[in-house]
Parts: structure tokens; sequence; C-alpha cells
């Protein structure tokens, strides 16, 4: 006795692009099961979620909170403040008028030039932040941390990398406090710093920048740390 096995045949589901045309002044908030997702020139707040694409923001007057579960999120401008989180991609931000929070569980994060604080976290790579104007939080669990401070913080900044150095770009006007310390190589500073806590190791760096300020905390559990002048 012969068996015989069906064969069936799968035909690939076409794909849907929404393209969506609504007012200069707008909120939206959209929600996407599988896609991608894009939003541009829009003067208002926007609020962007999906399950299994990329998201896409640009040139937005207002405030930006957007979170995917698989893909990258790219911010080119907003004016306002940004909420950005995805579970499988990397975070590339470039300017922001606002304050920043970011975080990813797959990838690195960079940012360019935010007008004010700066929260940022990844399991997945490094972070990199080109110009703050107010404080940074910085804690990535699998690479380093570049980050540059232009204008007096009016918070604590606290940088923590777990898996590599961390470089900070301190502008020669600011006014803070250090605590610096590396498990994993040296401390050294370009600017001059007042020794608070004096210690013969290399590896550790406790003083103040122009007569001390908010905090500034540093370590490495696998690197360096470096205090440069921009």
């Amino acid at each position: 006795r012969k068996s015989w096995n069906p064969i069936k045949k799968l035909w690939p589901k076409p794909g849907l692009k929404v393209t969506v045309e609504v007012p200069d002044v707008y909120d939206l908030d959209l929600n996407s099961s599988g896609g991608d997702i894009y939003v541009g020139d829009i003067e208002g707040d926007v609020e962007g979620r999906s399950s299994g694409g990329d998201v896409t923001v640009e040139d937005i007057d207002g405030n930006v909170e957007v979170r995917t579960s698989g893909g990258r999120i790219e911010i080119e401008t907003v004016a306002g403040d940004v909420s950005a989180v995805t579970s499988g991609g990397r975070i590339d931000i470039e300017e922001v008028g606002g304050a920043l929070e970011a975080q990813s569980s797959g990838g690195s994060i960079e940012i360019g030039s935010v007008n004010g604080p700066v929260r940022a976290k990844t399991s997945g790579g490094s972070i990199d932040s080109e110009d703050a104007a107010g404080a940074v939080v910085a804690s990535p669990s699998g690479g380093g941390i570049r980050a540059h401070i232009s204008q007096q913080p009016q918070a604590e900044s606290k940088l923590v990398s777990a898996g590599g150095s961390v470089i900070l770009y301190l502008d020669p006007s600011v006014s803070v406090d250090l605590d610096a310390s590396s498990s994993g190589g040296r401390v050294v500073s370009e600017l001059p710093v007042r020794v608070t806590n004096f210690t013969s190791a290399k590896s550790k760096l406790d003083g103040q920048v122009n007569g001390g300020g908010p905090m500034i905390e540093l370590r490495s559990s696998g690197g360096s740390i470096k205090i440069l002048e921009p």
C-alpha cells in the first residue's frame, strides 16, 4: 500500500503599505504589528509603537515617544522631549531640543545634539553622546561610553560601563566634582583637577574641576577612564 503525502503550496502574503496625510499641526498615535513606522514634518506630539519593524521620525515640532520590539529607531530632528525604546536594534538620534531617554536591549546608541539631560541604557553595545547641554546618565552592559558635556550641568551625571572604556569630553568652563574609578585600567585627566581624596592608585581620581559643582561619577569594569578637553 502506497502512502500519499499531499504537498501544500504556500504563497507569500503581499505586503501592505499605508500612507496617511494629515494637517501640519496634528498629534499622532500610531501602532504597527509587523511593519515599519515613518513620521515626518509634524507640529504636534508623536507616539509610535511597532512589534516588528523600524521606527523613523524626522522634523517634529513637539514631543516624541516611540517603542519597537524588533527593529531600529532613527530620530533626526525633534523640538521637544524624546523617549525611544527598542528590544531588538540600535538607536540613532540626531538632534533633540529637550530631554532624551533612550534604551536598547540589542544594539548601540548614537546621540548627536541634545539641549537637555540625557539618559541612555543598552544591554548590547556602546553609547556615544556627542553634545549634551545637561547632565548625562549612561550605562552600557556590552561596550564603552563616549560622552560630551558642553554646558554647565545642573544635576549629577553618571557614566558606568561594564564592558569597555569611558571617555568624557568636558568643556573647560564647567564646574563639577569628579569621582572616577576603574577596575580594568587607568584614570587620566587633561583638565586640572584639585584632588580631594588623595590615593597613589592610578585607577582612581577624586577631585574638583573649577571649584566643584554637581557630581560626575565615572566607572569602568573593563577599560580605562579619560577626562579630555573637547
